[in-house]
């Protein structure tokens, strides 16, 4: 696997209160995975070779802005394309044991890279040098997602495929404050939204054709607590 790329950015003050960071990253990115089946041997002694390859050039822009509305409070807007490539075990068909459940799972060496378009509201308060109150909406749109799903084998054998398209849509609330002797709490709640679609094709693997994404919670609750 290599990876080769550059980026610019820009930080723009826009009047008194805007400011306007921008830029780009171009990744020319190379994957290759050989798998090889000992029991499959030619004629001249050579073992079958199944080679899965990614190669892809892509260009990932980010736009954020942001507001001073007074008194520490700021008001922040962002829109940012991300990726989501196959782990190597992911293209690779061989089968193995997931060491979460035991179950059998096997590669599928057809996967394609997914692409990600992200869209951040944020509207956040700064009540002391470590404290903040913040508020978010988040919405992340999927280009062929890489899906767990489970096979119509008589083992129900896990894999991988590429969905036709997800969403994600949500909130998330975030607080931290400062007690005494330095003591820092602090916590937030995201609720989530998930929805995929499956390809027309993908009618034959046991799961519904909309749902939410393969392990994305509803509910998310995270805390803090920090002491010097």
């Amino acid at each position: 696997q290599t990876v080769a790329a550059g980026f610019g950015m820009v930080d723009l003050p826009m009047g008194a209160r805007a400011r306007l960071v921008a830029g780009a990253r171009v990744e020319q990115f190379k994957q290759n995975v050989d798998t090889f089946d000992l029991f499959d041997v030619d004629v001249d002694g050579e073992v079958e070779t199944i080679r899965a390859e990614i190669a892809e050039t892509d260009i990932f822009p980010s736009l954020n802005l942001v507001y001073d509305l007074g008194g520490s409070k700021n008001l922040r807007v962002g829109f940012s394309q991300t990726v989501n490539r196959p782990e190597f075990r992911e293209l690779a068909p061989f089968e193995f044991t997931d060491i979460v459940g035991g179950r059998a799972v096997v590669g599928n060496p057809e996967l394609e890279r997914s692409l990600i378009r992200n869209v951040d509201v944020r509207w956040e308060w700064f009540t002391g040098a470590q404290e903040v109150i913040a508020a978010s909406f988040f919405l992340k749109s999927f280009d062929q997602p890489i899906e767990r799903f489970v096979e119509p084998t008589a083992q129900l054998r896990t894999s991988f495929t590429n969905a036709e398209s997800a969403r994600n849509i949500g909130i998330e609330l975030e607080a931290r404050r400062e007690l005494f002797n330095g003591i820092l709490i602090g916590g937030n709640y995201t609720f989530v939204d998930s929805s995929i679609t499956l390809t027309a094709f993908q009618t034959n693997v046991l799961t519904s054709l909309e749902r939410p994404l393969s392990g994305t919670s509803r509910h998310l609750f995270n805390g803090l607590v920090e002491g010097q």
